[in-house]
């Protein structure tokens, strides 16, 4: 089953300078990733595109390079919708899996420094399966991401979720229980790092636990276009160092 992280475009953006307008909304968004509310603000798009690239060290498993454009939308100040979809190139030219998610911000807590919300993300296969790859299961995933901001620089995040993974072909089906913890890092207003790891267990015949392990560094640039690259180990738990993945790209917010 092929990890896959959106929010981010490959290779290189030319932009003319604007100030993001944010529809309805009653706060300007913030820069500073540590800063930022849980969902997009009402009526604010946010196009999304991918560059990721697979490394397998695993006897007969290929490497893959493949593509993921996006969008989300704040519906309210609360509510935001968004879809996705990958595109392989190697180590063949295949759609990938479907990826639509709804977040709810939930009120703040502790002084406004707890930020959380209810997130449901569906995945839908539009492939035949393949190993390491796209088209393993239909996958539905309910989710509560948190994000305690514990000084101006610092903030904890993590979550918590659970869901089912209905196998096709000869992928067997397993119920998820998933646990995410890290940190994130704001060393000044436009640069954002985070590193996050997770205990990811699927439940079932043959029962299994992944460990993902990650780091993200971005930058804004005009407050309204991130651009950022993640690496990190997507089992680190069965394959090790065996299976590596690098992403690039960006997200730009613009109102509708």
């Amino acid at each position: 089953m092929k990890t896959t992280h959106s929010w981010i475009l490959a290779g290189m953006i030319l932009c003319v300078p604007m100030q993001v307008v944010l529809g309805q909304s009653s706060e300007p968004y913030p820069i500073s990733e540590i800063d930022r509310p849980m969902a997009l603000p009402k009526m604010t798009l946010e196009p999304k595109g991918e560059l990721d690239l697979d490394f397998f060290t695993v006897e007969g498993a290929d490497n893959w390079v493949s593509i993921r454009a996006g969008t989300g939308l704040g519906v309210t100040d609360r509510v935001e919708a968004g879809m996705s979809l990958p595109l392989s190139f190697a180590p063949e030219a295949k759609a990938g899996d479907l990826q639509m998610y709804g977040l709810y911000e939930l009120d703040r807590y502790v002084e406004g420094k707890l930020h959380s919300a209810g997130r449901l993300t569906m995945s839908i296969p539009l492939s035949d399966a393949h190993p390491h790859g796209f088209g393993a299961a239909f996958i539905m995933l309910a989710d509560a991401p948190v994000k305690f901001k514990l000084h101006e620089k610092f903030a904890a995040i993590g979550g918590l979720g659970m869901g089912f993974f209905a196998g096709r072909d000869n992928f067997p089906n397993y119920f998820l229980l998933h646990f995410d913890f890290g940190g994130l890092v704001q060393p000044t207003e436009q640069l954002a790092i985070s590193l996050q790891m997770g205990i990811h267990g699927m439940i079932g015949d043959n029962s299994q636990t992944m460990v993902p392990f990650f780091l993200r560094g971005q930058y804004t640039l005009m407050g309204d276009l991130d651009i950022y690259a993640d690496f990190g180990f997507v089992d680190l738990n069965n394959l090790g160092g065996d299976w590596v993945q690098l992403i690039f790209g960006a997200a730009f917010r613009t109102g509708v």
